[in-house]
């Protein structure tokens, strides 16, 4: 049980983290007026990312 508990804890902590850099991408993202912008700018972040 103790391996369960440690795995969800590390999933919370990388969720939390998650959580709060696609809120500090909206900030920017949202920033920008046009709708083809804003998807092109995601596209480029997820582009990047590694999954």
């Amino acid at each position: 049980m103790l391996i369960g508990e440690c795995y969800w804890r590390h999933y919370d902590q990388n969720f939390e983290e998650v959580k709060k850099q696609l809120a500090e991408l909206s900030e920017v993202v949202n920033k920008f007026k046009s709708e083809a912008v804003q998807l092109r700018i995601v596209d480029l972040v997820f582009a990047g990312a590694k999954v």
